[in-house]
């Protein structure tokens, strides 16, 4: 997806469920703020289904993760050439923007428990909403 030398930012929240509403939100969204930056920056959004099957047959109190709804991984993925502060503050921020679109929308899982997938964390003394649950990777 993304050839050697780009910049890559990575950030996932979960849904209950995709939501075409969403979708289309989402798409005209990322047709609006990339616009200004396009060619140099590509805007991905992927689904990935995750099972829950088996983790909801433990027990939520017999792990220290408790998530057993049933979800969708919806990754923000955004990759670009130029590495210019400008550039990585659009994707942070574009990516922030397009993944409140689901948090917003979501009716099953809760604010608390939407960090997305740990893989796409980036540790920091300040966890949040909007930090928590981001990689930046530069060449």
């Amino acid at each position: 997806m993304t050839p050697h030398g780009k910049n890559v930012h990575l950030k996932s929240v979960y849904t209950s469920s995709p939501d075409p509403s969403v979708m289309k939100h989402m798409f005209d969204t990322i047709l609006d703020i990339s616009e200004p930056y396009s060619p140099d920056v590509n805007v991905v959004i992927v689904h990935e289904f995750v099972s829950s099957a088996t983790a909801s047959k433990v027990a939520k109190d017999a792990t220290a993760y408790a998530q057993r709804n049933p979800m969708v991984n919806v990754l923000s993925y955004i990759n670009w050439a130029e590495d210019t502060p400008e550039r990585t503050a659009f994707s942070k921020d574009g990516s922030a923007q397009l993944l409140k679109i689901v948090t917003n929308s979501e009716k099953i899982i809760d604010d608390k428990d939407n960090i997305g997938y740990g893989n796409h964390c980036m540790f920091s003394d300040e966890l949040t909403p909007t930090t928590f649950g981001a990689i930046l990777l530069s060449p």
